[in-house]
């Protein structure tokens, strides 16, 4: 197929772009102010970052920004970089952050035209922004909290063969209300074609939390955006290809080997605007798009059920769409992360768990071809409305704990009235007997072996014959259904161990294990669908995390996730832990109804053959339910439980029948917040008396 043969060849340049970045001129060195000289020729004497602004300093003098010249950003950058010229071919331009660099403000430029964004790159050619892992672009104060409108990142505008690699880019729109209206265009990464077409952009690599979109592009005749290997959460659309109207075309939009997750932050319980989506394409402007490659990506969980519209979404007049080897992730009673197509598409080798609601694939449109095999689909409805396709091919597809009918709407009750449509003939209901990563378990899963033999079809479309892993498939024989390959040396995602909490009153430190060297991911809040995350791109086997600012007294949910070099991704379950309170609950001391018999003597002296109710009254200081025991303990032994429950401690009734005289009972209400599992407690000692002779009566003096 010739546009991908264009893709390979595009990608292939953008990768030498990167590869060559600093080969060629030399580095100048940059900071806020400037240090020592400020001539740019170490970071002790960097220009101040007004030099690198002017655009007179662009070119191809000597001591200029040109074609092969490095720009190291030193320090904490608090300004915004209009990049002022380009490179040339293997010799671009790099900007690159120095190991100590971040550039942070409360907001970055936000709007269109000619640009915007802590980053601006407006019709220039020939660029990379590198990171090196260790920088960071942020926003302070965008968001639900504060009042700017929200922020960008890096905008690429009407630009070519740009790179953007290994950079953090965080909080262009920190949502924290499910009650927020606000903000519908922050982006971490913008590419648009609002300044002319781009062609060859690059996003790898990149860790992109926090803000609408985030990586936003749209296009007007634009070919080949590549992205790859990115962890990207927190943000309603992960990433999103728009046409910009009539007569857009785009070709080679390629999204392969990224982690797209956590998107409850954006539920919208006022007016439901939000819906997410893992990544949107769509061409319903009067536009179109010939070649969508999905591949190797991890979705989810995290979904923000009914909120979430699809985890890939493919619209309107798109052609050709490769889908395969990916997985997608629901928590149990999340939508399932839906798989939703309009075009000519092909859905290949995917694992889809579901959370036992939504759908598996979806479709659109009418006349289009499908084929859909060798999938695992689980816990959901497998498809929505595939009936409106033209030529659809579904097979050899294994189906395991679904939800019927097997099609939205439709009359297929069972599986075997599926097959008795001419469908799956040679699927299968049945357990695939996975890992918690959705890897094959067991030499015994149907899986294996299961699926058709693709490699012939991958090379004719340019597209690799691997597992979601990079593990080769086999050339010859059957592929196992799936994304995930089994057998020997099969490479797997890092396996996690020894998950351990240790929270304080306002914090919590999470440890962790993994048996290869990866980084270190945290996702946390106050249900299991998180909503907030902490990262540490150092590549180690003991990893920890500490959470700060978290509200003394609460129950936390969280995930520990570890990426490794190659981008294999694995997470934990969902654990607890509860940070502790600045108080226990208040208890007030056991009263009785009952008169005392010898005020003389500690305690509460009765007579035997006396009822006695004991009460008191308790209280958590941050309004938590309680749970409470009344306990009692007879002549210093052990104690034993008399009452028990939650809420409100009712009071408590005991009859000291005759022949009690002489004992000594102890009670006790204990109250526990259900919350903390802090307790206290109050006590009463009971001392049981004979009554006097009839007729006996004591005289004072």
């Amino acid at each position: 197929m010739k546009s991908n043969k264009q893709r390979i060849s595009s990608l292939a340049l953008v990768a030498v772009i990167s590869l060559t970045m600093q080969v060629y001129g030399s580095n100048i060195y940059v900071s806020q102010n400037g240090a020592g000289s400020q001539n740019g020729s170490s970071p002790s004497n960097a220009y101040a970052l007004s030099w690198l602004n002017t655009s007179g300093n662009w070119g191809n003098g000597t001591g200029k920004v040109g074609p092969g010249t490095t720009v190291v950003l030193e320090g904490t950058i608090t300004s915004a970089i209009t990049i002022q010229g380009s490179g040339t071919a293997g010799n671009p331009i790099t900007i690159l952050f120095d190991t100590n660099c971040v550039m942070t403000a409360p907001y970055w430029p936000f709007g269109s035209g000619d640009g915007s964004g802590a980053i601006t790159i407006f019709q220039k050619q020939y660029i990379v922004i590198n990171g090196q892992n260790v920088g960071a672009i942020t926003a302070t104060q965008c968001g639900t909290a504060w009042t700017n409108a929200g922020s960008i990142g890096v905008d690429i505008l009407g630009s070519s063969y740009i790179t953007v690699e290994n950079l953090s880019i965080s909080n262009m729109y920190s949502r924290t209300s499910s009650k927020d209206e606000g903000n519908v265009g922050s982006s971490c990464i913008n590419v648009s074609a609002v300044a002319g077409s781009w062609n060859n952009v690059l996003i790898m690599n990149c860790a992109l939390h926090d803000s609408y979109i985030g990586v936003a592009s749209d296009y007007g005749n634009c070919s080949t955006l590549d992205i790859a290997s990115n962890t990207i959460y927190c943000c309603n659309w992960g990433g999103c290809c728009a046409d910009r109207g009539s007569g857009a075309t785009m070709t080679n939009l390629c999204v392969h080997d990224n982690w797209f997750y956590s998107w409850t932050n954006w539920n919208d319980t006022v007016a439901d605007d939000f819906h997410h989506n893992g990544f949107y394409q769509w061409a319903n402007s009067g536009g179109s798009c010939n070649g969508v490659f999905w591949y190797r990506n991890r979705l989810g969980p995290g979904w923000g059920g009914q909120y979430q519209t699809s985890g890939l979404w493919d619209d309107g007049n798109t052609k050709n769409t490769y889908m395969f080897d990916n997985v997608v992730y629901a928590n149990s009673g999340e939508y399932a992360a839906n798989e939703f197509l309009q075009g000519g598409w092909y859905v290949f080798n995917n694992t889809i768990l579901g959370g036992g609601a939504g759908h598996g694939i979806g479709s659109g449109g009418s006349g289009i071809t499908a084929v859909i095999m060798g999938n695992i689909v689980t816990a959901c409805q497998p498809f929505y409305n595939p009936g409106t396709i033209g030529t659809l091919e579904i097979d050899t597809n294994i189906y395991y704990n679904v939800v019927y009918p097997f099609v939205a709407s439709s009359s297929y009750s069972s599986f075997a009235s599926w097959q008795g449509a001419g469908y799956d003939t040679h699927g299968e209901v049945a357990n695939p007997l996975l890992n918690s990563d959705s890897s094959i378990s067991s030499s015994n899963s149907p899986a294996i072996g299961f699926g058709p033999n693709l490699t012939s079809f991958c090379q004719s479309v340019g597209l690799p014959a691997t597992d979601i892993n990079g593990n080769p498939r086999p050339s010859s024989g059957a592929w196992a259904a799936g994304a995930y390959e089994y057998g020997a040396g099969v490479v797997h995602e890092p396996v996690i161990s020894t998950v351990q909490s240790s929270p304080t009153t306002n914090a919590a430190t999470i440890t962790w294990t993994t048996d290869e060297n990866a980084n270190s991911i945290v996702n946390y809040g106050l249900t299991a669908s998180y909503g907030m995350s902490v990262t540490n791109s150092s590549s180690v086997t003991n990893h920890s995390i500490t959470l700060s600012n978290l509200t003394g007294g609460t129950v936390y949910h969280f995930q520990v996730c570890s990426i490794d070099a190659t981008n294999r991704v694995n997470s934990s379950g969902d654990f607890t832990f509860i940070t502790g309170a600045t108080n226990p609950p208040t208890v007030s001391a056991i009263s009785a109804n009952v008169p005392d018999v010898d005020t003389n003597t500690p305690g509460l002296q009765i007579y035997e053959g006396t009822t006695v109710q004991f009460s008191a009254t308790a209280s958590a200081p941050n309004g938590d339910a309680l749970t409470w025991q009344w306990l009692y303990s007879l002549n210093g032994g052990t104690q034993t439980l008399y009452q028990s429950g939650s809420g409100t401690a009712p009071a408590a009734s005991f009859t000291y029948t005759n022949s009690t005289a002489g004992n000594t009972n102890v009670w006790t209400l204990q109250v526990t917040d259900s919350q903390t599992q802090l307790s206290a407690q109050t006590n009463l000692t009971i001392s049981v008396e004979l009554p006097p002779p009839q007729g006996f009566r004591i005289m004072s003096n």
